[in-house]
């Protein structure tokens, strides 16, 4: 199979270039392509040079072949002595599997999808429920990683993102910066992916809905607390030094788009009341900023009264999960 089938695909940063940086990009694009072993860049500084490097990696998960790369000032000119990691033969025989995979998620997240939204929405959901977050080594920063040995981290989930919604021709990027851990503590690098959707941008942690995922009280439900988030909800536990990253304020949310965000004591005590009627034992719900106060433990307590119990039949035994950053909160009932 020919590699270059899976080379395109949307240059977000590459469009935050100037005209000139975008011709620089170009030449460095074509000449990683081709191997080549110095590149020298007459007029270039050497931070513009590692600024320009910095985006087409970012733009390219298919450069997984490429280690590093060593920076140098000569004369008036930076030059750029890109370090291969793979043998270009190696590579070659990388690619039939890599492209299985890329068009298998591709094709099963756009069957039956009427939207945008709703290809993501069930891309989300495959990578979810078929990678592993594992760290195994190189292969598990680039797509390499999760999509033909199906366990990888933040760099190589979001990378493999990238590459499946370039085959689905929507425009998206590859974010790097720093997010606050799930168990908190001091932030950590970290990788994720803005997705436009119906000419907004919006933002998904593929990766944080994975491993929360993999703790999910509720089995008939999957985590989408870093699902379609506005930016401002995604800098709640997410940061990033790019000043080109849209800052947009509209959110694609699920618990948005399913009015599953709850206000107050009095709308919490509707939605458990709702599914403890209903056949589901599993809830999942996100808290208003407006309801300060909110403790999951105090709040499910008084959702499950006991004039609830008696007429759902529900007992009130009940585990949960909650994230304090986003304010989502998962319940299922035994």
């Amino acid at each position: 199979m020919d590699a270059r089938k899976l080379l395109y695909g949307y240059k977000f940063f590459r469009s935050t270039l100037t005209e000139r940086e975008k011709k620089i990009y170009d030449q460095l694009y074509k000449e990683i392509t081709n191997r080549k072993s110095e590149v020298s860049l007459a007029g270039v500084s050497l931070e513009q040079g590692k600024k320009i490097i910095n985006a087409i990696l970012a733009d390219n998960p298919m450069f997984f072949y490429v280690d590093s790369f060593s920076f140098s000032a000569a004369l008036l000119s930076c030059v750029i002595r890109p370090v291969y990691r793979m043998a270009e033969l190696q590579y070659r025989a990388s690619i039939p599997q890599l492209e299985a995979a890329v068009y298998a998620y591709a094709n099963q997240a756009q069957a039956c999808s009427g939207s945008s939204m709703e290809t993501i929405r069930k891309l989300h959901n495959l990578i979810v429920r078929k990678m592993r977050y594992h760290d195994d080594g190189v292969a598990s920063h680039t797509v390499i990683g999760p999509l033909v040995n199906r366990q990888g981290v933040c760099e190589g989930i979001a990378k493999s993102v990238k590459l499946i919604c370039d085959r689905l021709r929507i425009p998206s990027a590859v974010i790097f910066g720093t997010a606050l851990p799930q168990a908190q503590g001091t932030r950590e690098n970290h990788a994720w992916n803005a997705i436009k959707i119906d000419g907004t941008w919006l933002y998904f942690d593929f990766t944080y809905d994975l491993t929360l995922n993999a703790s999910n009280p509720c089995p008939s439900l999957i985590r989408y607390d870093y699902f379609a988030l506005s930016f401002d909800e995604i800098s709640v536990d997410h940061s990033s030094d790019l000043s080109t990253l849209p800052q947009e304020k509209r959110s694609g949310s699920f618990f948005h788009l399913h009015n599953l965000v709850v206000q107050n004591q009095q709308e919490l005590n509707r939605l458990i009341a709702k599914t403890v009627r209903g056949s589901s034992k599993d809830a999942a719900f996100k808290v208003s900023k407006a309801w300060r106060d909110f403790s999951p433990e105090t709040a499910l307590q008084k959702a499950l009264s006991l004039k609830t119990v008696i007429t759902s039949g529900f007992s009130i035994s009940y585990s949960y999960s909650y994230n304090d950053m986003q304010r989502v909160c998962y319940v299922h009932f035994d």
